[in-house]
């Protein structure tokens, strides 16, 4: 694949897939999903590691339940991640986190501020992008979440 605008559509119609399968394993529970890090811009070749925050109404409290949730997207995802990742020549490793939404009302600062320049991939209920804006406007005043 050349890289360019090919690579990134390519990118892009693979984080709906994502998105799809996210819905898919997490059913009516999930309400927003935000791209984090290196590739919000842009699909970045040099980044293997592809960051998303899935965020949920509610989850289960067990992290093993939960990294079984994150295994079932994983495996589900996995056939279109290898054709993606040969396409560009590189590895792509996913990195996806299940917060909700009491958990993402309760973040470090350290890590409202990785989230701050989130790319919104799904919110059919806006609460992502009113949950951004209020971070943005607050960290913006110099205030804290």
């Amino acid at each position: 694949m050349t890289q360019g605008v090919d690579e990134q559509r390519a990118f892009f119609e693979f984080l709906l897939h994502f998105v799809s399968t996210c819905r898919k394993v997490l059913e009516d529970n999930v309400i927003g999903v935000v791209l984090v890090g290196a590739h919000v811009k842009r699909f970045v070749r040099s980044q293997q590691d592809v960051d998303l925050i899935v965020i949920c109404d509610e989850l289960p409290q067990s992290t093993w339940k939960r990294y079984d949730l994150v295994m079932k997207i994983l495996e589900t995802v996995e056939p279109e991640r290898e054709k993606l990742a040969q396409a560009a020549g590189i590895p792509l490793y996913l990195s996806p986190v299940l917060k909700t939404k009491k958990e993402m009302e309760d973040l470090q600062p350290r890590y409202v501020v990785l989230i701050r320049e989130g790319k919104i991939l799904y919110d059919p209920r806006r609460w992502v992008k009113r949950y951004l804006d209020r971070i943005r406007n607050e960290s913006s005043k110099g205030g804290s979440i």
